[in-house]
């Protein structure tokens, strides 16, 4: 991609005017280390349970606590944000997730690991069901 920081800097200036609170919570996600969230992207591996199930199948806001912000089925095909349960997730698919450090890290746990479970104990996100 190409970056243009006039065209960047252009859309964040209209974004504070517009919508103060929407951007600055996007960026104090994106950017802020104390806070508890995260917005990440992540990958499903050919071998992630997650894959050929829908969304809904998938359960992942009661599997790992995360919301599901958009899905993207590989690298060059558009975003569907605020997938359907529905929606298939396929090898590759790249899942746009909000959570918590240990939420993202279980999601991550389904996404790329074979036959994967949840993480038990320290490492699990608060409130996960297996």
């Amino acid at each position: 991609r190409v970056v243009n920081p006039q065209l960047i800097g252009g859309r964040r200036m209209a974004a504070f005017a517009l919508q103060p609170d929407v951007a600055e919570f996007l960026d104090v996600v994106m950017h802020d280390d104390s806070l508890d969230f995260r917005i990440e992207q992540i990958k499903v591996h050919h071998s992630s349970t997650l894959c050929d199930r829908t969304v809904g199948e998938s359960a992942l806001p009661a599997r790992t606590g995360v919301v599901l912000l958009a899905l993207r089925r590989d690298a060059t095909a558009p975003f569907v944000p605020n997938p359907s349960d529905h929606e298939v997730i396929g090898v590759h698919s790249i899942l746009i997730a909000l959570g918590t450090p240990a939420q993202v890290r279980a999601l991550r746990v389904l996404a790329t690991e074979p036959g994967s479970r949840l993480p038990t104990g320290e490492d699990a996100a608060p409130g996960l069901v297996d």
